[in-house]
C-alpha cells in the first residue's frame, strides 16, 4: 500500500531537483578538465594519416618515479599513460604491439569497434 506524499516531502524532492540542475552541470565541467588533465599537454599522439593508421605499441618496463620514490613502471612506449590512440570512423588501423617486458601481455580497447574476422567459406 502507497502512502501519498507530504508537503515537506514535496517540497524536499524539489529542491533536490533544483539543486542537481544548478549543480550537476558545474560537477560536469569539473570531471572535464580532470579528465583533460589525466592526459597531459604535451602527450604522445598517435593518429591516422589519409585514413590509414599505421601504428606502434611497445610494452616496457621504465625507470621512472611515483610518490613513493624510483619505481619500474610498465608503459607503452616508455610512458605512462601511453600514448593516446585517434583514429576515425572508417579508418584502416594496423596496430604491431611488440613485448619486452619480461612476461605475457595483452591489448585491449575502449570505444574501439572490430568486426569479428570473415569465416573461410567451404566448399562441399
Amino acid at each position: 500500500m502507497t502512502t501519498p506524499l507530504r508537503r515537506r516531502q514535496v517540497l524536499g524532492l524539489g529542491l533536490a531537483g533544483l539543486g542537481t540542475a544548478v549543480v550537476g552541470p558545474i560537477l560536469w565541467d569539473r570531471v572535464q578538465r580532470s579528465a583533460a588533465r589525466a592526459q597531459p599537454a604535451g602527450a604522445a599522439r598517435l593518429g591516422s594519416r589519409g585514413g590509414v593508421a599505421d601504428l606502434e605499441l611497445v610494452a616496457q618496463a621504465t625507470r621512472g618515479s611515483l610518490p613513493g620514490g624510483p619505481a619500474e613502471l610498465l608503459t607503452y612506449n616508455g610512458r605512462s599513460p601511453g600514448p593516446l590512440l585517434e583514429v576515425n570512423a572508417g579508418d584502416r588501423v594496423r596496430l604491431r604491439l611488440r613485448n619486452e617486458l619480461k612476461q605475457p601481455t595483452n591489448l585491449h580497447f575502449h570505444g574501439l569497434h572490430i568486426p569479428p574476422p570473415a569465416r573461410p567459406t567451404t566448399s562441399s
